[in-house]
């Protein structure tokens, strides 16, 4: 399957989004890049949730000229296997030299080799750097092979650790709760058609039966997983609370656009595994 690419038009309107000129391919302005995604881009699951309920196809934003279509109409994102191949495409376009990784989110949890999780990394400066469109940890992880690095920070924590029978062990800040979640990346220089593969699988197993949202702010990460809103703020402390105007909480706060919050269906319950 040949590799996306996006159109020049588009590049220039995602870039006009983000509030940025064109960057150059080195190391500062992709921590500038990142910046700016991981505060503009949510991670969530709202086309998804769309596309399950409406029966479609193929899954929302699965190609990234879509999926930026719909997060400039309506300020979505999406989950790890599209989030990631956009920013991958985007990337690219920019002159990065960029290549998609598949890992296990919680590998603790699922047996060993599960692929649910796509990641990305960045060679740039002769260095590589973690930039993952599902973490949004708002600054590129350097990534030695010979030694563990991290950033140590109340709401943004995260730390990397080669592996000798995989990529990288991480360890990056939950939004919810005052933990860290592990993540271990253990292949690299994906396909576009594998990451097209997995979004469709986890299409009755992954994040497809109840709304989860995230939105990085100035102030912090604000997060809505069904009717629960959670704000983790700059200095790591976690409020909670059960909102009623679940809507207004999108629209207002998670930026995004009355007609797309009206479709999304009601949540339903997650199947027994």
């Amino acid at each position: 399957m040949p590799e996306p690419r996006l159109s020049d038009g588009l590049v220039e309107r995602v870039l006009a989004r983000l509030g940025l000129a064109t960057p150059r391919a080195d190391s500062e302005d992709l921590g500038a890049l990142y910046l700016a995604w991981s505060r503009a881009v949510p991670w969530d699951n709202v086309q998804k949730r769309i596309s399950v309920a409406e029966r479609h196809r193929i899954l929302a934003g699965a190609e990234p000229e879509e999926f930026f279509e719909n997060w400039l109409r309506h300020g979505t994102g999406g989950t790890c296997w599209p989030s990631s191949g956009a920013w991958h495409a985007l990337l690219v376009a920019l002159g990065f030299d960029a290549r998609r990784v598949i890992g296990t989110m919680h590998p603790d949890r699922v047996p060993a080799g599960t692929a649910n999780h796509a990641s990305e990394i960045v060679r740039s400066d002769g260095e590589d750097w973690l930039v993952d469109s599902s973490m949004l940890n708002e600054r590129p992880l350097p990534l030695h092979r010979g030694e563990p690095t991290r950033i140590d920070d109340p709401l943004h924590a995260i730390r990397a650790e080669p592996r000798p029978d995989a990529l990288w062990h991480i360890l990056w800040s939950s939004y919810v709760r005052p933990e860290m979640i592990p993540c271990l990346l253990f292949a690299e220089d994906v396909a576009h058609d594998a990451y097209l593969e997995r979004y469709e699988l986890s299409r009755v197993r992954g994040f497809s039966y109840g709304l989860t949202f995230r939105r990085n702010t100035a102030a912090g990460v604000l997060s809505v997983q069904r009717s629960t809103r959670t704000f983790k703020d700059r200095g790591g402390a976690i409020a909670q609370e059960e909102v009623r105007d679940r809507a207004g909480v999108l629209v207002d706060e998670g930026g995004l656009s009355p007609e797309i919050v009206r479709r999304l269906p009601e949540d339903e319950p997650e199947p027994p595994r």
